[in-house]
């Protein structure tokens, strides 16, 4: 049965396969592949499909840790919860703070500017430059309106739509595999030599999204038993169909063309077209156009509930917290998430033009969600190393080396990496997380000075 509680969020509403849903469509696996691929490719040629492997193996690994907590908290800001159980309120505080950002940067970076990349591709939008503009103020529009309905109006749309998705890209996918399958030596011949930080960072993107789902827990109907086996689902899914994806797509490029990738201005467009047939072509158009769109509602779910969530934790305006319609959308945060995020898209992509900007974006958000991961572990392992018993591998060995890897990418990201303008990225990022602690420290130093004078004074 339905509870609605006044100035509350609808709780549940949502079954397993509704939060899956979400999570499909916060990763966006045939936008993912059209904008990602290139930027990997771009990088490291046909060793693309190595770097997705060994990404996945990490993602999961990042996966398994927050499973692990998501079935303790019911937050709808869970990545301030997760990381406060272990590291305190502080901690939790910074983490809250980054990731709502994340998914503000991901609204911006991934679904407005990565649409407007895509459509760059047709005619009327080359010829146009302005249009993108105009296009990103109209989703904007259309992300308010569609959510402030009930929740399970948009994750029922991401379900049916994404798993039509996932079946029509792994089924092209093999086609293509099997149609190239003398390119499949020469696709596994993998040159490490060419494995740079900065294309796994890109890698791991890739899969960002899966764990997308968990701001909406409090809106599932048993958050304990849906959001870890959501997770799983998700993972599965998701993992698949853009590895397999990779594999297709490089296979069918072959090592006459594969090194010209990056440079087509849609490269799956063309092999669909050329290889697979138009009707598949058309097809895969719609579905990425779908894509990114389901990713902006799914986004506008998640920065929603974040800051909604850290309204609760948090000493900012109530007007966040008490401003909720009758479907228990706190609409006062998607307000300013939908406002940050497109003036941010806007602004980049006039600076920058829209692929780069979004590629610049994505970085951007990728140190935003590693640094919280490894937070998340890190809290993983000392909450468990609190307790009498804890497993070894799960709760230590595991956390311990998906925060050694994500250091040590973002140590070679910041330090071994000059790419420009992507290096601007990355310290745009870390000077984002600086305001954030020092905002926690004033605020912390405040109450400490305030209660220091209560008791002098008594």
């Amino acid at each position: 049965m339905t509870r609605i509680l006044k100035g509350e969020v609808r709780r549940g509403v949502l079954t397993k396969w509704g939060a899956t849903g979400q999570s499909i469509a916060m990763n966006g696996p045939a936008a993912t592949i059209s904008l990602y691929l290139v930027a990997i490719a771009g990088m490291v040629g046909y060793n693309m499909v190595l770097i997705l492997i060994i990404s996945f193996i990490i993602y999961a690994m990042m996966t398994y840790v927050v499973y692990q907590l998501s079935s303790e908290s019911d937050s709808t800001a869970p990545w301030m919860d997760y990381v406060q159980k272990g590291l305190g309120k502080g901690a939790g505080f910074a983490a809250g703070w980054i990731y709502w950002f994340y998914y503000v940067i991901g609204y911006a970076g991934f679904a407005l500017l990565g649409l407007s990349s895509f459509l760059d591709y047709f005619q009327l939008f080359r010829d146009n430059g302005w249009l993108w503009m105009i296009l990103i103020i109209i989703m904007g529009i259309e992300a308010m309106i569609i959510s402030l309905k009930k929740i399970e109006i948009s994750t029922k749309y991401f379900l049916y739509a994404g798993i039509f998705e996932i079946i029509f890209l792994l089924s092209t996918s093999f086609y293509l595999i099997i149609k190239f399958s003398y390119n499949l030596t020469y696709m596994f011949n993998f040159n490490f030599g060419r494995i740079s930080y900065t294309s796994i960072i890109l890698g791991i993107g890739a899969f960002g999204g899966i764990s997308g789902l968990t701001p909406l827990t409090r809106e599932t109907k048993n958050y304990k038993r849906e959001i870890p086996s959501a997770l799983i689902s998700g993972l599965f899914l998701v993992g698949s169909v853009i590895i397999l994806g990779a594999m297709g797509q490089t296979a069918a490029m072959g090592p006459s063309m594969i090194n010209n990738y990056p440079d087509i201005p849609d490269p799956g467009l063309f092999i669909y077209l050329h290889y697979i047939g138009f009707s598949f072509y058309v097809i895969l158009i719609l579905l990425v156009i779908n894509s990114f769109n389901s990713s902006l509602l799914a986004t506008s779910n998640n920065f929603t509930r974040m800051l909604f969530g850290i309204s609760e934790n948090s000493n900012i305006p109530s007007i966040i917290k008490t401003k909720i319609n009758d479907n228990g959308i706190p609409y006062a945060s998607l307000y300013i998430g939908i406002i940050i995020g497109t003036f941010i898209a806007i602004f980049t992509g006039r600076v920058l033009s829209p692929l780069t900007a979004s590629i610049f974006l994505l970085i951007m958000a990728a140190i935003f969600s590693y640094v919280v991961h490894i937070m998340v572990s890190l809290s993983l392992i000392f909450k468990n190393i609190r307790n009498s018993s804890f497993s070894l591998i799960k709760q230590l060995v595991i956390p311990l080396i998906v925060s050694i890897f994500l250091i040590v990418a973002i140590y070679s990201s910041v330090f071994l990496n000059s790419i420009y303008p992507f290096n601007y990225a990355i310290f745009i990022a870390f000077l984002y997380i600086l305001i954030v602690l020092i905002i926690y420290f004033f605020k912390h130093v405040k109450k400490a000075r305030k209660m220091a004078d209560f008791i002098l004074l008594k």
